[in-house]
């Protein structure tokens, strides 16, 4: 799971995935001794669904097939119209690189953004990124609204959940929101829990989660809500 914490020079909170460029990548294999190719991944929470694009290195295709399609080497393009990928990342989105190979690296150009907009929260799954280029906890980085929060009167789901993917275990960490409501006998506060805080729910402490630089998470959301990055 990768973030974008940069911007096109001069575009405020925008990023062309054309400037999300890969070095080791298979890319498109016209030989079809390997699969489509390595793939990049857009959520796009509204569908609850992915965008996705395939990367193109300018081998094996001996018969000039893209080229007749206008495509460069080294190009995300739309597999549907084999034309040049025009999909773009406002800061704050995240996205998967499907690689098939071990070596494979992502570089991002761009310039750092002063700030980071406000995203909306929809039911279900949002993927979001840490649009700043240093690591942060969780209740460092940003603020919500709309979330419904740990229920002890257990009416609903345990809340809503951050995860984020550690890649070294290839499983989730997660994390879970206590909004302050529906605690009528101060369970959270004896841990020492403020409202609106991320919690570790083997603990009940605040959670000690850290987004990387560049990294990204999931909110599963009960509700509509925004999140807000702070300065």
């Amino acid at each position: 799971m990768i973030g974008t914490a940069f911007q096109n020079v001069g575009v405020n909170n925008a990023l062309s995935v054309q400037d999300i460029q890969g070095s080791g990548l298979t890319g498109f294999d016209f030989t079809f001794a390997t699969t489509d190719g390595d793939t990049l991944m857009i959520w796009d929470s509204g569908a609850q669904a992915y965008l996705t694009t395939l990367y193109y290195t300018g081998d094996s295709d001996d018969l000039g097939l893209m080229a007749g399609f206008g495509l460069e080497p080294k190009t995300w393009f739309d597999s549907n119209t084999f034309t040049k990928s025009d999909l773009v990342l406002e800061n704050g989105d995240a996205f998967w690189v499907m690689s098939s190979s071990a070596n494979a690296t992502v570089t991002i150009a761009g310039e750092v953004p002063s700030d980071a907009n406000a995203i909306t929260l929809v039911p279900g799954l949002n993927m979001i990124a840490n649009p700043y280029p240093k690591a942060t906890k969780v209740n460092d980085l940003f603020t919500v609204t709309g979330l419904t929060g740990f229920d002890f009167t257990f009416a609903t789901t345990d809340g809503d959940t951050l995860m984020i993917w550690d890649q070294a275990a290839q499983a989730y960490l997660t994390t879970l929101y206590y909004t302050g409501d529906s605690d009528d006998l101060g369970l959270m506060a004896g841990f020492g829990l403020e409202p609106k805080t991320w919690f570790d729910s083997s603990t009940f402490q605040e959670a000690e989660t850290e987004i990387p630089a560049s990294g990204a998470f999931w909110i599963m959301s009960s509700g509509s809500g925004q999140l807000t990055f702070k300065e």
